[in-house]
């Protein structure tokens, strides 16, 4: 019985490591169509929920299932963007001005 219980466990941790094995990070800087740091844009990578916010830099870092997950940026403002993983560890968004309807 006790050989079981150890087998479990082992089987437990190893299942456990494999999952986060596969988890990867991706880091990046969120800016604006002119190239400037955008702070507090909210990075979000949607099958897991992982969420980041950018830091007075514009850079953030967010664990992700893999890498190619999707991450979509978005900022009060802003045209929320959403890129398609590309495999890559970096990825830099640009956030373009949301137009106010009735102005020019």
């Amino acid at each position: 019985m006790m050989n079981s219980h150890k087998f479990l466990l082992a089987l437990a941790i190893s299942l456990a490591s494999v999952s986060v094995w596969a988890q990867g990070q991706v880091s990046g800087l969120v800016r604006d169509a002119e190239g400037n740091p955008l702070p507090s844009a909210v990075v979000k990578e949607s099958s897991s929920g992982s969420t980041a916010v950018t830091d007075a830099s514009g850079r953030y870092s967010i664990v992700v299932p893999s890498k190619s997950a999707s991450l979509t940026a978005a900022l009060m403002g802003y045209v929320s963007l959403k890129k398609n993983g590309s495999g890559c560890r970096q990825r830099n968004p640009k956030l373009h001005p949301r137009r106010i309807r009735g102005t020019a």
